[in-house]
């Protein structure tokens, strides 16, 4: 079992539907492959305790979605591979915010720490975490008015 929690994809859609303004839905999907960009959420010993992998989908249509930059933008960025750093900005907010995926019963608390928009400087706990025997859940996540992507949660 899990020291953290990790959602179900009805979970997703409050969580993110309130912090973007915009209909969310989630499912169940396939892990991300490619992984875009890493969040990592800490313990209060400063252990790493769960990971958010995203594909550049995600990373672009939640990070816009935020604070309302145009989809094809967002569109445009996920061509190119080069997301804005006002995007990536927004994209740390929103992970932030999804400490509350992990935070759930009785768990110990754990916290946001930071996130790694290259997968080359990944840190060595998300490898850890993904090729382990780390808890997961996939979920394919469509933000209303800008598109799908992926995430894949990993928690201890």
């Amino acid at each position: 079992m899990s020291v953290y929690s990790l959602p179900k994809p009805d979970d997703v859609p409050k969580v993110l539907g309130t912090l973007l303004n915009k209909p969310v839905t989630a499912a169940q999907g396939q892990a991300v492959s490619s992984p875009s960009v890493a969040a990592t959420y800490i313990d209060q010993q400063g252990g790493v305790g769960a990971v958010c992998l995203v594909d550049a989908s995600f990373a672009a249509y939640a990070g816009a979605a935020l604070t309302m930059i145009p989809s094809d933008v967002a569109a445009s960025e996920i061509k190119t591979g080069q997301l804005s750093s006002e995007i990536l900005e927004n994209l740390q907010e929103v992970f932030n915010v999804m400490v509350a995926f992990f935070n759930q019963g009785k768990v110990p608390h754990i916290r946001f720490a930071d996130m790694h928009a290259t997968p080359a400087d990944f840190p060595a706990e998300v490898e850890t975490l993904r090729n382990g025997d780390a808890q997961h859940t996939d979920i394919e996540i469509t933000i209303g008015g800008y598109g799908a992507g992926t995430m894949t949660l990993y928690s201890l």
